[in-house]
């Protein structure tokens, strides 16, 4: 009898390792994308920008000494450190990077670097200090600069042309946040009743605001079909992801029961979406209450729908991912920090292409 029982018990233990086993097997098989963490500088801190096309990314990365350093990684030549360096960067598929610097006599310039003419400095709309914060494949850049009056504006800065104020909707200030490639850019600008009013401006019409039709509602990047992608709605209520342009206004891509989304969703030509929520949950009071609220991470594809990037980030309680940027091929960047926010890596998400149904490169 405790011979039977015994193989019975080992049988169920065989049993359930295998259901295991198939289950993972079956969980691999179906992920959607492959993880990297990209290697440091030495330091603790450090974040992932941009990333274009060619798999490039830039970002910013503390060194062993506690100096926050630019850097560039691919797989072929791996982590190169490009020296000090402060703000937010961006590389676009040529491999031009801009970003922002401390020229020679103390001032903060935007600047743009060239593979092969090296460091050019942006000037300013006539004050002291300018921020390049995007650039497109044209090696067009989009900012912040100080004006002569000492107000902070929008610019466009063409290899050509070089600096245009882009002005404001009838504020002090405004700010440009993306470019793209026809040379149209996105940004925030002050008008008379409001402050930070979004905006398109293209060398044509010049700067036209974006609708805005719910009480709380932001908006945030700019694709090269000319959308942008922002969300809508008010806190306990029901938020949705939308899109618009000039021609087509506004449209709806994603209804979503959540008490908040993450202030940046990031769009790019595939009109793929990437964005955070967080969902009210049975201990979310006990969370709050810690300072580990969580969030969700998710993708949209037009083809598959929703996508949750939670189970590729292997985050721990109160640990927080910052998406950046994502490319046409579907790549995401951006930082996985600590609980304190004391220490951030730089991961990358790859989409496997056999799981979307596409054939891998060569």
């Amino acid at each position: 009898m405790r011979m039977r029982t015994r193989i019975i018990a080992a049988l169920l233990v065989a049993t359930m390792f295998a259901t295991l086993v198939t289950v993972f097997l079956l969980r691999e098989r179906q992920r959607l994308y492959r993880v990297t963490v990209l290697p440091s500088l030495g330091g603790k801190g450090m974040g992932a920008h941009a990333i274009n096309d060619r798999g490039q990314i830039v970002g910013l990365a503390e060194t062993r000494d506690g100096q926050r350093h630019l850097f560039l990684w691919d797989r072929q030549t791996g982590m190169q450190d490009l020296g000090p360096a402060e703000a937010r960067f961006d590389i676009n598929n040529a491999g031009q990077i801009c970003g922002t610097t401390v020229d020679p006599a103390g001032n903060v310039q935007a600047f743009l670097r060239d593979p092969d003419k090296g460091i050019i400095l942006l000037s300013t709309l006539g004050g002291r200090t300018s921020r390049a914060w995007v650039l497109n494949d044209h090696g067009q850049v989009a900012g912040i600069s100080e004006t002569a009056a000492g107000f902070d504006h929008a610019f466009f800065w063409d290899p050509t042309q070089g600096m245009r104020d882009l002005g404001t909707l009838g504020g002090n200030e405004s700010q440009a946040r993306a470019i793209n490639d026809a040379g149209e850019v996105f940004g925030l600008a002050d008008a008379p009743q409001r402050q930070f009013c979004p905006f398109v401006w293209d060398p044509n019409g010049g700067m036209v605001p974006l609708p805005l039709s719910a009480p709380n509602a932001y908006y945030n990047g700019l694709n090269n079909h000319s959308w942008v992608v922002g969300w809508r709605g008010q806190p306990g209520a029901r938020y949705q992801l939308v899109l618009w342009n000039k021609k087509a206004g506004l449209q709806t891509v994603l209804n979503l029961d959540c008490e908040a989304l993450m202030e940046t969703p990031i769009l790019n030509d595939a009109a793929q979406i990437v964005f955070g929520a967080h969902v009210p949950g049975r201990w979310d009071a006990l969370l709050r209450r810690v300072g580990a609220l969580d969030w969700s991470y998710s993708l949209w594809d037009p083809n598959l729908g929703k996508i949750s990037l939670d189970r590729y980030l292997r985050r721990g309680l109160g640990q927080r991912f910052w998406p950046m940027d994502i490319n046409n091929k579907g790549d995401i960047v951006g930082v996985l920090f600590s609980k304190d926010m004391d220490r951030g890596r730089a991961v990358l998400l790859e989409p496997i292409p056999e799981r979307w149904g596409k054939r891998p490169e060569r």
